[in-house]
């Protein structure tokens, strides 16, 4: 569970609710750039990662942190300091695509060669993003195709985002980028509004909360520049939805909470989504929220709530002196261990 993932629940969206800004939800911009495929999710993590790339080469002074899917090579296959290696089991049909294995079986060490030829594949591609990435922010003025080069990283990069996650997905097509993909997202590149999203002295990338994202499972915004705080969306619907707004509210009420912790995080004083396909950027002062009269008391329900929710999350289950993590519990004990998560060890040996 993260922040997402929180305010969706019913008791936390009930409790949003009172305080959540009545205001137009429907956003007056016409749909500027069509999805030229039905990939939409996809395509709008592949844009978050443009859009930052492009941030960076226009000011280098943004502070960006570690992508998403730079994990996914050892959420697919690693082996810890011990030798002890987890993977995640794979297999191959006939045709030679790879996909997640519902019920593996077979030679584990089969399973296993397989999740680290992958691996080193999915590891590949995010060196060359790297790569790429440094060379395209060095650049004074890149040319169309530099931008499109570019733009099929970054969907290389989103298509490993799920597998650097434990959400039971897998993109076997993760080193390919489809032509109108690539085409989608300079579209949507060639409209940003770039002076809006630029501070000369502030400008955090994907920024995390600090601690404070843990109170929630974690959470990590699409931009803070300045006193405002962005959040991207590549949708092609002119409405904008409660979620979208208790989101916000949620990356609030963390920013404020890890600015009393740490002073140096930027105050955030405007909160704001922007519109990818319409090139509209929608702010809202944070006074909208906190003058409301049940504000205090909400915000202080909200992190004594997540405490009680993710408390709950972290109650230890054990088999035979084991910790066994309530996500593994419908999983196979061959599962555990071949991940490394659980060792034989031989018996004691009776005293004659």
């Amino acid at each position: 569970m993260s922040l997402k993932s929180f305010i969706k629940r019913p008791d936390v969206k009930a409790k949003l609710r009172p305080i959540r800004p009545g205001l137009p939800r429907k956003i007056a911009p016409a749909l500027m750039v069509a999805p030229k495929s039905e990939r939409y999710m996809m395509v709008g993590t592949a844009f978050n990662y443009l859009l930052r790339f492009e941030l960076q080469r226009r000011a280098p002074h943004a502070v960006a942190r570690c992508w998403t899917a730079e994990s996914a090579p050892d959420n697919i296959w690693c082996k810890n300091d011990k030798g002890v290696t987890s993977f995640r089991h794979l297999s191959r049909d006939d045709k030679g695509v790879i996909s997640l294995a519902a019920h593996p079986d077979g030679d584990p060490h089969s399973l296993e060669k397989l999740a680290q030829e992958v691996a080193g594949r999915a590891r590949n591609v995010v060196d060359k993003a790297k790569l790429a990435q440094a060379r395209y922010v060095k650049s004074t003025s890149p040319t169309r195709l530099d931008q499109a080069d570019l733009a099929g990283h970054a969907i290389r990069l989103a298509k490993l985002d799920d597998s650097s996650r434990s959400c039971g997905r897998f993109d076997s097509t993760f080193e390919e980028a489809a032509v109108e993909d690539v085409e989608d997202l300079l579209a949507l590149l060639a409209i940003v509004p770039f002076n809006a999203l630029f501070h000369d002295r502030v400008m955090l990338l994907n920024p995390i909360f600090g601690q404070t994202s843990s109170l929630v499972g974690g959470a990590d915004a699409d931009l803070i520049v300045g006193d405002m705080l962005v959040d991207f969306k590549t949708t092609k619907s002119d409405k904008m939805a409660a979620d979208d707004l208790d989101q916000l509210l949620g990356y609030y009420l963390l920013a404020r909470r890890q600015r009393q912790a740490d002073p140096k995080f930027p105050a955030i004083n405007r909160l704001a989504i922007y519109f990818c396909r319409q090139s509209y950027l929608w702010t809202l002062d944070a006074t909208t929220w906190t003058e409301h009269p049940l504000f205090a008391e909400t915000e202080e329900w909200f992190f004594s709530h997540a405490k009680e929710v993710f408390k709950a999350k972290v109650t230890e289950i054990t088999w035979s002196g084991v910790k066994i993590d309530p996500a593994d519990m419908k999983r196979t004990l061959r599962d555990l261990f071949n991940e490394g998560r659980l060792k034989l060890r031989e018996p004691p040996t009776k005293a004659d």
